[in-house]
């Protein structure tokens, strides 16, 4: 037996810190996380008592709460900006700091880095998404269909798959962290 950490307790490791690392960003913490709760509440303290109806008149069965809409649109949102937003500022971030160039210093795999890095963004996705639907259950009724939950997780799984690697995409674009805020002009923050 070797004093050697194995690949997936290192990704582990690396998840876990990542994840640790982002508590302790309040900005982050609040976009990601409260920003969307505060959106939810608000805009069923406004609009949640409105009904979308079907394609025929408004029949009691032909008719859903707005509250159904804007839990699941923004659970989307919060998984999304998970992934993508926080990924997608970071990674330039950490690059400006030198923190990358660090981390390739050391002997852990690049690899191992990366993928604790998105893997912490995924389980942030998942527990803003938990968050965000159990709300709905609790607070605004929220009816889910559980036979399409299989379909949902699946969903949400390649969804958050897909926005991680653009977010990691991006964030490879970027030439650095603060080029986007001095001019706003997107064609000038990245290599093209």
């Amino acid at each position: 037996m070797s004093g050697f950490p194995s690949n997936a307790a290192l990704v582990v490791r690396q998840t876990r810190y990542q994840l640790k690392f982002f508590t302790r960003v309040p900005i982050a913490l609040f976009f990601t996380l409260f920003l969307p709760i505060v959106m939810l509440i608000l805009f069923n303290a406004l609009f949640g008592d409105d009904f979308v109806c079907g394609d025929d008149a408004c029949t009691p069965g032909n008719r859903w709460p707005v509250s159904q809409f804007y839990t699941g649109g923004l659970a989307a949102y919060t998984a999304v900006s998970a992934t993508f937003t926080n990924l997608a500022n970071m990674v330039p971030l950490r690059r400006d700091e030198g923190v990358l160039k660090r981390w390739r210093g050391t002997p852990l795999p690049t690899w191992t880095y990366v993928t604790g890095f998105v893997l912490s963004a995924v389980v942030i996705a998942m527990v803003g998404v938990l968050i965000m639907l159990t709300m709905g259950v609790v607070l605004y009724d929220l009816s889910i269909d559980w036979a399409k939950m299989p379909a949902a997780v699946v969903t949400f799984t390649v969804g958050v798959a897909s926005f991680a690697a653009l977010g990691m995409a991006l964030a490879s674009l970027v030439k650095s962290a603060s080029s986007c805020g001095k001019c706003g002009d997107f064609a000038a923050c990245v290599h093209l």
